[in-house]
């Protein structure tokens, strides 16, 4: 239950955002890990570590940042706008920030990209039964589902591409990590007792308080059990049932966006409609795109999207609301773990003595079966 003052300082602060400017600056330099020791010992000294690494990193760099926009707006007879530093990547956000401030940090040295920051909603998802609560079962079943076939997963399996050795992670709602169809495969899971540790495995906010993690809160939502389990999940539902799986569950509110019309041209939803992401449009089986399910060109530049289509309607997969619960739900969301699935056995595939693949080769293999594109009327659907 959330109280009038609570909500009336969440709408205060959505307000602030949507009237005022904030940007996110993020500075040349990435970080080298080598003699970082990050998954041999992890423990609090080694967190410490790679705390201290980056703060000492980056510090300099985003001070130097800071100085020069105080001298320089200070010069201008501006408004410095308030400052705070990101230690985890070299990222200076800007808060309150004027037109002609924002116009002289683009002017500035050593400044990579700065984007201008936004509430990020979740993608709805839309249930196939006709009430109001998703349709739950609990069969357990070894049979692999029409979604994975379509797909051509199962056939990659015959040829010992199932995932294994790669990461998945999830950034949403996040994952009731002991089901069935994805304990297994949860990085924190200990393989000796079946413990968790979720230590480098499941990420939430200092204000969630990461030690009260249990399976029930895990994931209020059900949006991202769902999707993983379609990427990774056991019994059948997921692509790369061997690859291993971590989270993060950043959203503490969910607002729901409405599915779009993908009838019209450049209904594609940002931040898919940017170049640097894979956007992955919906499939009604394995042929017809969805009609919830946006379409390019994308409003920046005119690319083409989606990038990629997979089975997106009436997928069953893992449920939050239990450990042997599934259900069925529609929407691109559902469409896109097929494609993080398909990636996983691209790079298992395609791994050459420890190296990894590089990205442009990978969304290649990845248009068409056997490395081909697909056909233009395929709406460049995905094969494994």
């Amino acid at each position: 239950m959330i109280s009038l003052a609570s909500a009336a300082g969440i709408l205060a602060a959505i307000a602030h955002t949507a009237s005022s400017k904030c940007l996110l600056v993020h500075l040349h330099g990435v970080p080298s890990y080598d003699g970082i020791s990050l998954y041999e010992d992890l423990t609090e000294h080694s967190r410490e570590a790679v705390h201290a690494y980056l703060r000492d990193k980056f510090a300099p760099v985003q001070e130097s940042f800071v100085a020069q926009l105080t001298s320089a707006t200070t010069r201008a007879n501006m408004t410095m706008p308030r400052a705070f530093p990101l230690w985890i990547q070299n990222t200076v956000i800007l808060y309150d920030v004027e037109d002609t401030v924002e116009a002289l940090v683009h002017e500035m040295n050593d400044i990579a990209t700065v984007v201008e920051d936004g509430i990020v909603h979740l993608p709805s998802m839309t249930s196939t039964s006709a009430a109001s609560t998703p349709r739950l079962d609990d069969m357990e079943s070894s049979s692999v589902q029409d979604n994975v076939k379509d797909l051509h997963a199962d056939e990659a399996w015959s040829k010992g591409w199932t995932g294994t050795g790669v990461v998945i992670a999830s950034i949403d709602s996040g994952v009731r990590y002991t089901h069935n169809a994805l304990r297994g495969s949860y990085r924190g899971t200990q393989q000796r007792d079946g413990s968790v540790n979720h230590d480098y495995a499941f990420w939430v906010p200092v204000s969630q308080n990461a030690t009260a993690l249990t399976p029930d809160n895990a994931d209020l939502v059900g949006h991202g059990t769902h999707t993983m389990g379609s990427a990774v999940g056991s019994g059948g539902i997921g692509i790369a049932p061997n690859a291993t799986w971590i989270a993060a569950r950043p959203f503490n509110w969910v607002f729901a966006s409405g599915n779009v019309n993908g009838f019209q041209c450049g209904s594609v939803m940002c931040p898919g409609c940017l170049r640097e992401a894979v956007a992955v449009g919906a499939l009604v089986g394995s042929k017809t795109l969805w009609g919830g399910s946006g379409k390019g060109p994308s409003p920046v530049g005119g690319m083409v999207k989606p990038d990629f289509v997979a089975p997106g309607v009436a997928i069953r997969s893992a449920s939050s609301l239990g450990d042997a619960k599934f259900m069925r739900l529609t929407g691109t969301s559902m469409a896109t773990p097929h494609v993080s699935g398909a990636a996983a056995l691209v790079l298992q595939a395609y791994d050459v003595d420890g190296e990894s693949l590089p990205s442009h080769d990978a969304n290649w293999m990845l248009s068409g079966p056997s490395g081909y594109a697909a056909p233009a009327d395929d709406h460049n659907a995905v094969a494994a």
